[in-house]
């Protein structure tokens, strides 16, 4: 593979309709960088995914790579694993079911390369949040909002207090991954938001005002491969946002950061006050007597 700007990493199994959309959306970038496009089948069928991006391998033979991975052990040992065969300067985790906007890479890029923005270890975009449903082998698009557009910094309150962005809008710099370290391959979930959280004590993270992602949801009674880990695994977030915060508690990350306990404790207690008001505002309202 040539030596490229930007390595985009796919983490995929056996959801080919997905892979086929986010091939669109890598393919679909206009007047971007140098790029490198990295797909980690994480144990799915070989031949399947080999298929769906035949085309596209024949159009960029030398920018698009498989990884074929003979066990599946967790997203974040897939990202990992794809990470080691990249050749980038900045890396992009773009999951298979998500997509972006056709400026995501040439914008991202740019903002990266300011000479104003050189210490910056990474730059997240707002998001588009996409509701859809999968019959019968299509997509179908229910509904489209705003999903974090509301975001005017990322700042290590906001995202200690919960994760502001998702992977498909965040691209980060070589040095600090290495630096940092790489994703926690212990987490089944929020591997990103805790990777995010070491990179956002060390270094401070850019925010590009524009909608140049989308965030794609499906309900939660979607299984098997249409399930998004997020709503498929509600009480399995629940369950690990737990454990990071206990481990946040107990850890000093960064003796630059001698408040970091106290400060992960008071955003921990935030998010759980407006998780259980956001509850009570769900309930139905009854009539008085």
């Amino acid at each position: 593979m040539s030596q490229a700007k930007v390595s985009i990493i796919t983490r995929t199994r056996d959801r080919e309709l997905f892979l086929a959309r986010a091939a669109a959306s890598v393919l679909g970038q206009r007047n971007a960088p140098p790029w490198e496009w990295i797909v980690v089948n994480d144990a799915g069928d070989r031949d399947a995914v080999e298929a769906v991006l035949r085309e596209a391998r024949e159009q960029y033979p030398d920018q698009i790579q498989i990884l074929h991975l003979a066990e599946s052990k967790g997203m974040e040992h897939a990202s990992n694993r794809g990470i080691e065969q990249a050749t980038g300067e900045f890396l992009v985790i773009h999951d298979d079911d998500d997509s972006w906007r056709p400026a995501f890479l040439e914008s991202m890029v740019a903002w990266l390369d300011a000479p104003a923005h050189r210490d910056f270890a990474g730059v997240v975009c707002h998001a588009q949040r996409v509701e859809e449903r999968l019959q019968e082998d299509a997509i179908t698009i229910q509904e489209e909002s705003p999903f974090n557009t509301w975001l005017e910094t990322i700042d290590p309150w906001t995202v200690l207090e919960e994760n502001p962005f998702p992977p498909i809008s965040f691209l980060f710099r070589r040095w600090a991954y290495e630096e940092a370290g790489p994703f926690d391959e212990g987490l089944p979930v929020l591997g990103d938001w805790e990777f995010n959280v070491r990179l956002i004590l060390k270094w401070p993270l850019g925010l590009l005002p524009e909608v140049l992602a989308n965030y794609h949801h499906r309900p939660r009674s979607a299984t098997g491969s249409a399930a998004n880990s997020i709503t498929a695994g509600h009480n399995t977030h629940r369950h690990w946002e737990s454990v990071l915060r206990q481990r946040w508690a107990k850890e000093e990350p960064d003796p630059d950061l001698p408040a970091f306990r106290e400060l992960a404790s008071v955003a921990g207690h935030i998010k759980g006050s407006r998780d259980r008001l956001d509850r009570l505002l769900s309930l139905p309202i009854r009539p008085g007597p």
